[in-house]
């Protein structure tokens, strides 16, 4: 595989929080895949223009744009990206498409007749079709979700700002409208229809996007900064139309992502399964630091001791812990990114390497609950103990400044009338009420993802079979503790640390 696509894989969420397989992943334009190819151009060639004129025609109101733009596709090349053995690839297979685009434009008042020939490239992601691994990963609840937040949610969350300025400011949008847009991938075309379910993006790889931060996975303050800024933005876009309209808000956004939540309904097998098997990985990676924990501060007095008591007895019901933080608690309940974390944030770039803007991609675990879901695993996962000791509560109060400010110019009203139910102590009292679910994340983030594919393989091969045992888990997570060396063991030992400091557990 080159290493362009290693990079496009790496972008989409197919392999977001895991390493890149090497050059045997490939499996190109063989006659096996042939027909899997020809069904995708024909419905990028059909679908596309239809699509896109529909979706203009829905977000005509915040485009900033009255032309008249109707397209046609004219020549579509695809090609497979492959197919990787772990578990990114059990949601999706992911391809790359060229596509020749015939674009007529023509301005409202019928003059100004425009035609326009370009190529483009784009990512074609399709459900993985492996029913028996994809109901133990869920693939197809993952893949509804991002498909759906993609298609209707986002359109729905732009238009509610754009509605304040008027026609009159359209071609002036305010800069957080702006940064609001420029946040999502654009979308060319979703269907979650059994034998034609794909979500066609814009290709990132030519332009001036890309992952920041180091191998590590450690951000700088102005990446962080520019990170909040940019949730705040988010966040404050189903805050505002939650305002502006609750009954749209609810009925098709909330609602409408309930089917795609994970551990909603106890009931169903498949659920269980899946909640199993993932919580018990994320339960065993949170327990493994304590141990060495225990080794440096048990002896730094009761408050720690009694500090990891409250962790263990928390984390011995993982599965109740983090549905009962999942539950949305009125008013500060938001639409989460989900996977908030620097695998799943794009920046670019000033000629002087400082980032100056943001995307956002994979929103397969969108879910509406409490903004300090993002913000834990964030700020935990991408900030060093060090910058979190000198500046946590001067980055919750730039995201929350941010926040104020975007809500004020989407609801069109003074930042005073958004408070005291959008106060900084209301989102630091949050950030406290959830930190454990930020520290569970981040280990289990931190015990498999971080270096060598040949571990990343160990640990979802365990799957293959069933469910592995306690034992098989706690020995794998061991070893990757052991691979990841002390820097990954001192984060999270400081992490706990944190925890109990700051009063979180």
């Amino acid at each position: 595989m080159s290493h362009k696509y290693q990079r496009v894989l790496l972008l989409y969420g197919v392999c977001s929080d895991f390493p890149v397989m090497s050059n045997t992943a490939v499996t190109g334009l063989d006659h096996q895949m042939e027909p899997t190819l020809e069904n995708i151009r024909e419905i990028l060639t059909t679908k596309i223009p239809t699509y896109i004129g529909s979706r203009r025609g829905r977000l005509r109101s915040g485009s900033f744009d009255s032309d008249i733009v109707s397209c046609k596709i004219l020549g579509c090349h695809v090609t497979s990206l492959g197919s990787l053995n772990f578990a990114r690839s059990f949601t999706s297979h992911t391809y790359h498409a060229e596509i020749v685009v015939e674009e007529n434009r023509t301005k409202v008042s019928g003059e100004n007749i425009c035609k326009i020939m370009r190529k483009e490239s784009l990512i074609v992601k399709r459900i993985a079709g492996n029913e028996s691994v994809g109901d133990v990963h869920d693939c197809k609840r993952l893949f509804y979700v991002e498909s759906k937040m993609l298609s209707d949610i986002v359109p729905l969350l732009l238009s509610s700002p754009a509605l304040v300025a008027g026609d009159s400011d359209y071609q002036y949008p305010t800069s957080n409208l702006c940064k609001a847009y420029s946040l999502f991938p654009t979308c060319y075309f979703t269907s979650r229809k059994r034998n034609d379910s794909l979500i066609v993006l814009e290709d990132f790889q030519d332009s001036e996007y890309r992952i920041g931060g180091n191998n590590s996975l450690l951000l700088d303050f102005d990446h962080i900064t520019l990170g909040l800024e940019s949730l705040a933005i988010f966040h404050a876009l189903s805050y505002a139309l939650k305002k502006r309209d609750p009954q749209s808000f609810y009925s098709c956004v909330v609602h409408k992502l309930k089917s795609g939540k994970k551990f909603c309904a106890e009931n169903k097998v498949n659920e269980l399964v899946y909640a199993h098997a993932y919580l018990q990985c994320l339960q065993h990676a949170a327990l493994q630091p304590l141990e060495l924990f225990a080794t440096k501060f048990l002896d730094g007095g009761q408050k720690y001791i009694s500090g990891v008591r409250r962790l263990n007895v928390l984390l011995e019901d993982t599965v109740g812990l983090i549905r009962k933080l999942l539950i949305p608690k009125e008013p500060l309940a938001v639409l989460c990114h989900g996977n908030f974390n620097m695998r799943n944030i794009l920046y670019r770039y000033d000629a002087n390497n400082k980032p100056i803007a943001v995307k956002f991609i994979d929103f397969q675990d969108v879910h509406y609950a409490s903004p300090a879901i993002d913000l834990t695993v964030f700020l935990f996962l991408s900030a060093s103990p060090k910058l979190r000791a000198e500046s946590l509560d001067d980055l919750i109060c730039i995201y929350h400044q941010s926040l104020l400010k975007a809500m004020s110019e989407f609801l069109d009203c003074p930042q005073d009338d958004l408070l005291p139910e959008y106060s900084v102590d209301a989102f630091k009292d949050e950030f406290s009420r959830h930190a454990v679910y930020g520290y569970i994340l981040t280990a289990a983030y931190l015990t498999s993802a971080v270096s060598t594919p040949v571990k990343i393989g160990k640990m979802f091969e365990m799957f293959d079979d069933g469910i592995p045992s306690r034992e098989d888990i706690d020995e794998c997570i061991r070893h990757n503790l052991k691979l990841e060396g002390e820097e990954v063991t001192y984060r999270l030992v400081c992490l706990i640390k944190e925890l109990v400091d700051k009063g979180y557990l």
